[in-house]
């Protein structure tokens, strides 16, 4: 699982904690009388997020693994407000004409432009996305897209860009739906073709992105309807996912009868090394004992002969001593 992927189906797991589950996407503001806000997303992959990113990533919205990332643009005519905390949100005072960017410790005021590299502002956790005016909305873009910008011209300055955004957004119901004017602009009010990094250029627009909320009401309906939409789309999955765990388990338990097995093939093996080296060792002794069999019977041979010959001796004496005996006889009559 990548950074931060976490399903419903490992979100209602009683193995996950809530302690160690990060957020969902970033919480919508509260109502402020005054302020208006509405939903930007960036497109980017996970692997281009830092690791201490404080929200969960959508699920990939396509084939090359994208992420849909939002942030939120607030206008307003006053300073932003301390109690809004999300990282990489974007504040228009559109009284001190002013813009801030949120980092991660707080709120920054954006006060150069993007035309020299030096003075590009990264996102707080994703820093291959840089602070840019497209003439609708302020976005997170990759550096690609900024240098076709530039070279195509840009605003002068914070205070030019600030004006612009006025005159395209104040009292227009439906921000961002105007193309703003940039310098890269003809005087006949055509644009100049920019070409931008097709990643920027992803077509991942639904009803809610870009639109401009009033209450918080409705932009939690939006979510509502959007976390349906997604648990929906994850059926299937589940399903699959379900049947991938049953395989993944019955693949487990073959693996164990498969070890099971070698190891008393192992036992088996051992055991007839053992019975074929006895075999030998008996062979050998046997071998041994026809040997010392043979030793004792040339032994036995030669004994026998020495017994013949010896017996040979007595049976002479004995002659010899009967024929003493007999003439001693004769002597004595």
């Amino acid at each position: 699982m990548s950074k931060r992927e976490i399903s419903e189906a490992d979100m209602s797991s009683s193995e996950v904690s809530s302690d160690s589950v990060p957020p969902p996407s970033p919480p919508p503001p509260p109502d402020i009388a005054g302020v208006k806000f509405f939903s930007v997303c960036t497109t980017i992959r996970s692997i281009e997020i830092d690791n201490e990113y404080p929200y969960r990533l959508p699920p990939p919205v396509n084939r090359l693994s994208m992420h849909k990332v939002p942030h939120y643009e607030y206008h307003a005519n006053r300073p932003p407000l301390s109690n809004i905390r999300t990282p990489g949100d974007v504040w228009v005072d559109l009284a001190a004409k002013q813009i801030f960017y949120h980092t991660r410790i707080g709120w920054e005021r954006w006060r150069t432009t993007c035309a020299r590299e030096e003075n590009r502002i990264a996102h707080p956790y994703f820093p291959t996305r840089y602070l840019s005016y497209s003439g609708k909305k302020i976005q997170w873009i990759s550096a690609k897209t900024l240098d076709d910008r530039s070279r195509h011209g840009q605003f002068a300055s914070i205070t030019e860009l600030v004006e612009s955004y006025i005159n395209n957004h104040l009292g227009n119901d439906d921000v961002p739906s105007r193309q703003g004017v940039n310098r890269a602009e003809s005087n006949e009010g055509h644009s100049t073709p920019v070409e931008s990094d097709w990643e920027d250029e992803l077509d991942f627009e639904s009803e809610s992105s870009g639109s401009e909320y009033q209450s918080v009401s409705e932009l939690q309906a939006d979510i509502l309807r959007l976390e349906q939409a997604l648990r929906e789309a994850d059926e299937p999955l589940n399903i699959a996912s379900e049947k991938y765990e049953e395989t993944q388990t019955r693949l487990t338990a073959l693996t164990v009868e498969l070890r099971a097995s070698q190891t008393r093939v192992g036992e088996l093996e051992t055991s007839r090394e053992r019975s074929h080296a006895h075999a030998h060792s008996l062979d050998a002794s046997l071998r041994d004992s026809q040997a010392q069999v043979r030793s004792l019977e040339a032994c036995r041979e030669q004994y026998q002969a020495q017994l013949d010959i010896e017996s040979a001796k007595r049976q002479k004496l004995a002659d010899q001593l009967s024929r003493m005996r007999q003439v001693l006889g004769e002597v004595g009559s």
